[in-house]
């Protein structure tokens, strides 16, 4: 059986995936008047996710 996160590890989740999603809200709106610059941050955004999968994984204790 699975033991519940605790209270922090949760809250750094949320955190990360707030950010995630505040970064793609971002690079959305640049993406109509930059669009060589949006470009450049969803290649960042790519590895940001990588690394909060990366981070999930670790937490829950799954490997990546």
């Amino acid at each position: 059986m699975n033991q519940p996160l605790p209270l922090d590890q949760l809250k750094t989740l949320q955190e990360l995936t707030k950010d995630a999603h505040a970064m793609a809200e971002t690079i959305d709106e640049l993406s109509r008047t930059n669009p060589l610059l949006s470009t450049i941050l969803l290649a960042a955004m790519d590895a940001y996710l990588a690394a909060i999968r990366e981070h999930i994984s670790y937490t829950i204790g799954v490997s990546a």
